[in-house]
């Protein structure tokens, strides 16, 4: 079933017999501050593009930037993918909209472990697109050989980032709401949980 299907994250829960709870997200001591030129072009975007006209738009304007920034910083140990197709099994397949995964010892052509799954909600529907993100966050444990690593996934409308974690059969939902408008914070809640 592609991720498409599921339609919020009691589908997902229900269906992979997890458990459910909202959590505290706490941010370390030793904060970063995103590139200048980041900031510069996000404040660009949100002040003179008619940024949100598309889900495309939003994605190229706002969200690609702001994980590519993320990745730079980050180079070294992962990889940020772009729309790839990701196959678990019959039920756990689909195209996460953004992934970051582990360098893989065979190159910038193998997806290796995803860390972090992305999805866009489409027309503000994040009831929906957290019923996508979880099921891409399962398959992305079934890649991983459901070793006991966490992944993390995100939906975001670009201006505002909801974030969840999937650690064994536990999802917390983050219930902090990151903003573009606050990069600094965004920035660094990206670079931690892709470690």
């Amino acid at each position: 079933m592609p991720f498409t299907q599921f339609k919020n994250i009691g589908e997902v829960v229900k269906k992979y017999q997890l458990s459910y709870e909202v959590a505290d997200f706490v941010l370390a001591d030793n904060l970063l501050n995103p590139p200048d030129q980041l900031k510069k072009d996000i404040d660009e975007v949100l002040t003179e593009l008619p940024f949100d006209v598309s889900e495309i738009s939003i994605g190229e304007t706002l969200i690609y930037p702001i994980l590519k920034s993320v990745w730079q910083a980050k180079r070294e140990h992962i990889l940020l993918w772009s729309h790839p197709t990701i196959f678990a099994d019959e039920d756990l397949s689909g195209i996460p909209d953004y992934v970051f995964a582990g360098k893989s010892k065979y190159g910038k052509v193998v997806l290796d472990f995803p860390l972090l799954v992305m999805v866009e909600a489409k027309k503000d529907n994040f009831t929906e697109g957290w019923g996508q993100c979880m099921a891409q966050m399962m398959a992305a444990q079934k890649l991983n050989n459901n070793i006991a690593q966490t992944v993390h996934g995100i939906v975001s409308n670009g201006e505002t980032w909801e974030i969840a974690r999937l650690d064994g059969v536990k999802i917390q939902k983050f219930k902090n709401i990151f903003t573009v408008s606050d990069l600094n914070e965004l920035y660094n809640v990206l670079v931690a949980i892709t470690n």
